[in-house]
């Protein structure tokens, strides 16, 4: 029998982690490639969008299992002034919110990288530090 976690187990699972944070996520179906994306308000501590507050979605690639393997995606709103520095735009869409109005997205591809394999408990405290390193190359 295999540990394999869905999408949406994965979501459920990122979800609950965040809950036990201290933030209020939602998981919202932003279209047929990114149905299961955690959105949570991020206060930005560093970084030249030090101050910012924007709707910060994450989201896995695939079917991994979590939290063996980290988020993927990172989805904004488009980010003030330039593009980040440590990469390109992954992509674009649109969602029509609850009142109707069309929210631009962007999508990153910011894995966190080889530090995640090192480290001795996998989770979304461990993957936030890397979203605080992530605005310092913003």
């Amino acid at each position: 029998m295999t540990d394999a976690v869905t999408r949406t187990d994965a979501a459920a699972r990122i979800k609950q982690e965040l809950e036990n944070m201290g933030y209020a996520p939602v998981i919202e179906n932003h279209s047929g490639q990114y149905p299961n994306v955690v959105v949570i308000d991020y206060h930005v501590h560093n970084g030249r969008c030090r101050g910012w507050t924007p709707r910060l979605g994450i989201s896995m690639s695939g079917d991994e299992m979590w939290p063996e393997y980290p988020p993927h995606f990172l989805h904004l709103p488009p980010i003030p002034g330039d593009p980040p520095k440590d990469g390109g735009i992954y992509g674009t869409y649109s969602v029509v919110d609850a009142d109707g109005a069309e929210q631009p997205w962007i999508v990153l591809s910011r894995p966190p990288g080889a530090f995640w394999d090192s480290m001795p408990t996998k989770g979304m405290k461990g993957y936030m530090e890397h979203i605080a390193r992530f605005w310092d190359n913003v």
